[in-house]
C-alpha cells in the first residue's frame, strides 16, 4: 500500500524484529526478549483522540 492510501484509510504498518514475554517470578515480573532473524510487519488501525483541558 502507498503511504497516502494508508493515511487516508487510518491504517499503519508496524515493523517488529522480535517480541517480549512477561513472566511472573515471585512478586516480580520479568521481561524476556525473543529476537527473530526475520522482521514482521503488522497492519493496524489508528484513530485520533482529542483530550480536553482536563485531560479526560
Amino acid at each position: 500500500m502507498r503511504l497516502n492510501a494508508l493515511l487516508s484509510s487510518r491504517q499503519c504498518i508496524i515493523p517488529a524484529d522480535g517480541f517480549y514475554e512477561w513472566k511472573q517470578e515471585g512478586k516480580m515480573q520479568a521481561a524476556y526478549a525473543y529476537p527473530q532473524e526475520r522482521s514482521w510487519h503488522f497492519l493496524a488501525d489508528w484513530s485520533v483522540r482529542y483530550l480536553g483541558r482536563s485531560g479526560g
